[in-house]
């Protein structure tokens, strides 16, 4: 299986960076050597902005939590239709525009498929959130993970499933609310609590996880270019929420065995570019055909 890292030893892991990001660069070396170690040692390879401090309690906390590596993908099938997911390094990287073009292409080859989106309309606490409640944090997280449960839960019969963002980048979501201080340790407590509590060992994670990465002065610019009415965020929340991301995908090597496609989106434009449309479906097709379906 090709996945985010390749296996250069026993002890050592070589991160695709051409792969994943089109060009190893100093904003991605510190996970080009990830370590075989265990699920806590995820924050040895958070690397946060400079600005960015942990409180003491804060850190003493996160040297004991454990990140979500709990789904497995299903056997393969040729009874069944895959399964998709779409994550990225953090908001405003494309996730709903790629499930949105992935379906639209895979209809138009006359495939059944089945785009389940985010619904972030009818969550009730999402506005409140981002006035600087803690509370209405927790209460928009949780609302989110058990919209995301269920999604996932039902799946889609008879039809390719893609799911707009993984349930462990909900959860990657909050714990970059925690450590900006926007969500208060004992909501995070609670939040994870919540978490662990969905029953997800039941849940099939996807056969392609399709990643999207964009660089940091990218994934600014676009944040800027795309922000919602209600939304007041710094530049930090994009650029730590990058990182928590990227920190979770690296254990999926050894805690995880998901397949993932990893695409730059830097220069890959698939809003408006019919090309470029076609590309992404032409990408995830072929790494579907890798696992044996073929189309």
């Amino acid at each position: 299986k090709f996945t985010f890292a390749k296996r250069k030893k026993e002890s050592q892991l070589v991160v695709g960076a051409v792969d994943l990001y089109g060009a190893a660069c100093v904003e991605h070396y510190h996970l080009l050597h990830v370590t075989e170690t265990k699920n806590e040692d995820w924050l040895k390879r958070l690397r946060l902005p400079k600005a960015v401090k942990f409180a003491p309690e804060i850190k003493e906390y996160l040297s004991t939590l454990r990140l979500p590596y709990i789904r497995r993908p299903l056997n393969f099938s040729p009874d069944r239709y895959p399964r998709i997911e779409v994550g990225a390094d953090t908001m405003r990287v494309g996730k709903t525009t790629a499930v949105e073009v992935l379906a639209e292409e895979l209809k138009k080859m006359k495939l059944p498929a089945m785009a389940s989106l985010e619904d972030w309309r009818h969550n009730p606490h999402l506005k409140k959130s981002y006035q600087d409640s803690s509370l209405a944090l927790l209460n928009s997280q949780k609302w989110f993970i058990q919209r995301k449960f269920d999604q996932v839960r039902l799946g889609a019969k008879n039809k390719i499933f893609i799911q707009d963002v993984h349930p462990e980048m909900d959860f990657c979501y909050a714990l970059t609310n925690l450590i900006l201080g926007r969500m208060k340790l004992e909501h995070f407590q609670e939040y994870v609590d919540y978490f662990y509590s969905l029953d997800w060992a039941h849940l099939p994670a996807a056969d392609v996880l399709v990643y999207l990465t964009a660089s940091d002065a990218v994934v600014i610019k676009r944040a800027h270019a795309s922000l919602r009415p209600f939304e007041t965020i710094d530049d930090n929340y994009f650029l730590v929420m990058k990182r928590v991301n990227q920190a979770w995908l690296a254990g999926t090597k050894y805690l995880l065995d998901v397949v993932v496609l990893a695409i730059n989106t830097d220069n890959f434009n698939f809003v408006k570019n019919k090309g470029a449309k076609q590309k992404l479906a032409k990408k995830v097709l072929e790494k579907l055909a890798e696992l044996g379906w073929r189309y």
